[in-house]
């Protein structure tokens, strides 16, 4: 059961905590994307903000929803092949989504901190 205790609204979100290898294989065909992920582009112009979403989080970015118009096809896209490891509940917020990498270089310091 979920107990809030501060103002609630309607709106909700999710922060997906996904860690992107910089070995991931950008999209290189429509076959993996749905033809209402891309309303209003070109089937290139689709691939190419699938692969710089890609590549924003590769470089240690924080992805929002609004910041790409893709950002669905993204988070199933990552979610399909293993790389989203969590995924928390934000409601009550202003229904931003987000996709928060997880790095190497933030494991390795975590592990550092905490090890015995």
């Amino acid at each position: 059961m979920k107990v809030k205790l501060d103002f609630v609204t309607n709106s909700s979100s999710t922060c997906y905590i996904a860690c992107v290898p910089s070995t991931l294989k950008p999209f290189k065909s429509v076959e993996g994307l749905h033809e209402w992920d891309y309303d209003g582009q070109t089937e290139e112009e689709a691939l190419e903000t699938v692969n710089d979403g890609i590549k924003y989080l590769q470089n240690g970015n924080t992805l929002w929803r609004e910041d790409n118009s893709l950002f669905w096809t993204i988070q199933r896209y990552l979610g399909e092949n293993g790389f989203i490891l969590t995924s928390v509940d934000a409601a009550g917020g202003d229904g931003c989504d987000v996709i928060e990498p997880l790095t190497i270089k933030l494991l390795e310091e975590f592990l550092e901190r905490n090890s015995q």
